[in-house]
């Protein structure tokens, strides 16, 4: 979703923080969902540095999920790729 689709008039990306991630973990209650991000250790892949925490209520949660559910459905392997080499619509 764009700033423009959630009607936000101006998003700024000045203090934007990139962290790639291999490892995810998410714990939720009733008035917050924790998204935790990390990275396996090479040396030792049974470890993880957790890197990120983004702490989110449960309708901004449900947001991510509806967009990411879209966006993955896309990708090679997602749902819709599988229907459109089966000749399905997607």
């Amino acid at each position: 979703m764009t700033g423009a689709e959630s009607g936000v008039e101006r998003v700024t990306r000045d203090k934007l923080q990139q962290t790639y991630a291999n490892f995810f973990s998410i714990t939720a209650s009733e008035e917050e969902v924790l998204l935790e991000f990390g990275m396996r250790k090479v040396e030792n892949p049974k470890e993880v540095e957790m890197l990120q925490r983004i702490i989110v209520g449960p309708p901004f949660a449900h947001r991510i999920m509806k967009v990411l559910d879209g966006v993955v459905s896309r990708l090679p392997g997602g749902e819709a790729a599988i229907a459109k080499k089966e000749g399905g619509a997607g």
